[in-house]
């Protein structure tokens, strides 16, 4: 992360995330105070920019004990959508990729000393083979914060037109209008623009919308929001990847998800079923490839979301 050093300072101002109230003389530096004081989690210790850090990684529903109040930075990530099924019927279509977990980062978030309740969202299940739309994803929340739970993606209606649902990133669509996502948390899914005919659209991502499908192979999934709150770089809240049809003249297959976390579209080779997203990721559900008929498949379940807290402790 980029800090940038100010010329005044009032106490209480922060470089990206934490309390750093004391300024050296002329040598232009942030003394790091020892600040907060936390417990819950799985908590481990990370150097970021010369400075130690605590973090505070959820990935299931718990809570923050703050013993010292003061300022974090803070990363919610509901779960990710459900991809849809794809169309049994003679003339076989893709499924839709589910929408991305919607994201809230905020680099200066305050906290009193109190407990803070922590709610990781599940992923959405995928559609069945057949007319059958995925499962939104559940939000995630940390105290005052909530993220809404991604779209889901939808069935593949070959000759008619089926809507993903809104989310924190909407689910594909296979009409032309592709389902919204939640401002400031996500974008929209993608549209298939083909009546349902074809290839599935992606859902819509983090940092983008997803693409539609049709007649050129499945949509791509919106892109992730990348992140090292954590130490290490991470994709989180990207869509799922659209379904792949015979039909489609393409060769490309089903859609890519967003990187790091959204699962890819069933093909038409090999294992049609939609991929899930990335486990405690937020990432959307690929949607179900189609070859005919009788070999139609599943959509991929939308991953769980996740919180992670940190603040500078020296």
């Amino acid at each position: 992360m980029a800090y940038t050093t100010p010329t005044t300072i009032s106490v209480g101002d922060a470089l990206t995330a934490s309390l750093y109230n004391t300024y050296v003389g002329n040598n232009v530096k942030w003394v790091a105070l020892q600040g907060v004081s936390a417990t819950g989690g799985t908590e481990t210790t990370i150097t970021d920019q010369g400075f130690t850090w605590q973090v505070h990684t959820f990935t299931t529903s718990s809570s923050l004990v703050v013993s010292t109040a003061g300022v974090v930075e803070v990363l919610v990530v509901a779960g990710g959508g459900g991809g849809g099924g794809s169309n049994t019927s003679l003339s076989s279509s893709g499924g839709c990729g589910g929408g991305g977990g919607g994201v809230l980062y905020y680099p200066r978030f305050s906290v009193a000393a109190s407990t803070i309740t922590v709610t990781v969202g599940a992923g959405g299940a995928g559609g069945s083979a057949g007319l059958s739309f995925g499962v939104s994803g559940s939000n995630s929340v940390f105290g005052s914060l909530t993220a809404t739970g991604g779209g889901n993606g939808a069935h593949a209606a070959f000759g008619g037109a089926a809507n993903g649902s809104s989310g924190g990133s909407g689910g594909g669509s296979s009409g032309i209008v592709g389902a919204s996502g939640t401002i400031g948390q996500g974008n929209p899914g993608g549209a298939a623009g083909m009546g349902g005919q074809g290839s599935g659209s992606g859902g819509g991502g983090a940092r983008s919308p997803g693409d539609g499908g049709g007649n050129g192979g499945g949509g791509s999934g919106g892109a992730s929001f990348a992140t090292d709150i954590n130490g290490t770089f991470i994709g989180v809240g990207g869509g799922g990847g659209g379904g792949q049809t015979l039909g489609d003249g393409s060769t490309t297959g089903g859609g890519a998800g967003g990187q790091g976390s959204g699962g890819k579209g069933g093909g038409v080779t090999g294992f049609q079923t939609g991929s899930a997203g990335t486990t405690n990721r937020g990432g959307g559900g690929g949607g179900a490839g189609a070859i005919t008929a009788a070999t139609t498949g599943a959509g991929g379940a939308g991953s769980s979301g996740i919180v992670i807290v940190r603040y500078v402790t020296g």
